[in-house]
């Protein structure tokens, strides 16, 4: 059950916590997983750069997508109201 809130842009990086496309509900053991394992969590979008463009989000999205739907996790939720991305 989801009980935290992560931020894909962490606002030290530049991020915001009240953008809806900038946070996932996570359970806890899966946000802490992904705090300690950064390389892991770039690799498959659930963290992006400083620089990050708004293309990069997108495909952070999509890397997010793949992996929830590749491994069967439930856990993830994402808003994505009004929001047109090809995968």
């Amino acid at each position: 059950m989801p009980t935290d809130v992560h931020e894909i842009k962490t606002r030290a990086r530049g991020g915001s916590i009240i953008d809806e496309h900038n946070v996932l509900a996570l359970c806890r053991s899966c946000h802490v997983f992904i705090t300690e394992n950064p390389g892991w969590a770039v690799e498959t979008g659930f963290v992006v750069h400083s620089w990050a463009t708004e293309a990069d989000m997108r495909a952070a999205q999509r890397a997010r997508f793949k992996f929830t739907y590749n491994t069967n996790t439930a856990v993830i939720l994402e808003s994505d109201e009004n929001e047109d991305y090809d995968f």
